[in-house]
């Protein structure tokens, strides 16, 4: 489920509005990736088994990380929270600022593409529930 929010960008000359869209990870697509991890590392050690050598250290510690690295993927994707669309503008030069694809961990930290001005980036609905 998607939802909007507005959002502060300030810099070291000055602060702007904007306004992002958020998405959150959904359970099933979490365990769905750290299952997908764990079956990757379980099918890597079967292309292992047949390689000389390789496969005395490779495929038992392959076998052994799987599992353990699909449930830490499983635990730091469930819950999290992307941004799909949205920015605002540079405090500093007014150019936009796009913040498409990142995660949504606050504050973010940013960088202007224009004038290399460094952001950050607060969520003005988590702020005000602090």
């Amino acid at each position: 489920m998607d939802q909007s929010t507005n959002i502060q960008i300030e810099s070291a000359k000055g602060a702007s509005q904007g306004s992002i869209t958020i998405r959150a990870v959904p359970h099933a697509e979490a365990r769905r990736k750290g299952t997908m991890i764990w079956a990757g590392c379980w099918g890597a050690a079967l292309v292992m088994l047949p390689i000389p050598l390789v496969h005395f250290i490779a495929v038992p510690l392959l076998l052994l990380l799987g599992p353990l690295v699909g449930i830490v993927v499983y635990k730091i994707t469930s819950g999290a929270q992307d941004i799909v669309s949205g920015g605002g503008k540079c405090p500093d030069c007014g150019s936009p600022v796009d913040l498409a694809g990142r995660d949504a961990h606050w504050p973010l930290d940013a960088m202007c593409a224009s004038c290399q001005a460094r952001l950050l980036i607060r969520n003005e609905f988590a702020a005000a529930h602090l």
